[in-house]
């Protein structure tokens, strides 16, 4: 009981904590508007995975990250030059008719990989939920344990199949809103807005 307890509590929280919108659930939603539902669903997969890999470290202990602070530092400067590249890469993009072709799989799952691995806020966020979660039962048995890190990725990856299926149904009415913007361009504004954030984070 504790198990399916466990994993229900840790699949809404992960769900919750992924709504607000972000680097995955932008490519989330523009690779539904851009190409297919296929595609969509293969980054929003590949941007829960990474969630397992986070998770799974909370599990180890939380000295854990006392004794690896090089984890997230390394991280959070990872990011920013990620960011950067990406917000310059689709500000570069010209504004077309776009041409609905298919996408290999494997990159649509590896974009959505590499911008979750990429985020520093999953470790400690993931620390501090465990340490919620432990507040009101106990995980200590490799079955309960399971059930956090699974629910984990099961709950973020729901939330981004939401905002993949809806971008895609109204994708008509999406682009007739925006069709006199270059979202590529907000898209790319919204990666820088997202370094400049980090490095005025290590100023002050």
């Amino acid at each position: 009981m504790s198990i399916l307890y466990i994993f229900c509590l840790t699949a809404i929280i992960s769900f919750a904590g992924s709504i607000h919108i972000g680097p995955v659930n932008l490519m989330v939603i523009r690779t539904s508007l851009d190409r297919d539902l296929k595609s969509a669903l293969l980054v929003s997969l590949g941007g829960s995975l990474p969630e397992l890999l986070y998770a799974s470290i909370a599990i180890i202990g939380v000295s854990f990250l006392n004794q690896h602070p090089q984890l997230i530092t390394t991280l959070n400067y990872l990011v920013i030059p990620v960011f950067l590249i990406l917000g310059i890469y689709y500000i570069s993009q010209k504004k077309k008719n776009k041409i609905y072709n298919e996408e290999k799989s494997v990159k649509s799952f590896s974009k959505g990989l590499l911008l979750a691995t990429l985020n520093p806020q999953l470790l400690p966020f993931w620390f501090g939920i465990l340490i919620y979660i432990n507040s009101l039962v106990i995980i200590n048995q490799p079955g309960e344990q399971f059930a956090f890190v699974i629910g984990t990725a099961f709950g973020a990856f729901v939330l981004l199949c939401i905002y993949a299926f809806i971008a895609y149904r109204k994708r008509e009415l999406i682009n007739s809103y925006i069709s006199k913007f270059n979202y590529d361009k907000i898209i790319g504004w919204s990666f820088l807005a997202l370094s400049g954030i980090k490095v005025i984070s290590f100023i002050y």
